[in-house]
């Protein structure tokens, strides 16, 4: 699962999970706003998502070039 290059609105998480699932992203952003408002997600599961997925233009995870 990587956060892809195109469709990102704020990290690619959403398109990335979209993508993985089958289906559109903005299917996927909505059901994670219901997510975060409605089961009490919370945003830093998001975070750590964007942190711990590749990033789609550069192949790099956000995580390794911090603690690296």
């Amino acid at each position: 699962m990587v956060r892809p290059a195109q469709d990102r609105v704020l990290g690619g998480v959403a398109a990335a999970f979209a993508e993985k699932l089958g289906i559109g992203s903005g299917a996927m952003r909505l059901i994670l706003v219901a997510l975060v408002l409605l089961a009490g997600l919370s945003l830093w599961v998001y975070v750590i998502a964007w942190a711990l997925l590749p990033d789609g233009r550069t192949g790099t995870i956000p995580l390794e070039r911090w603690i690296g």
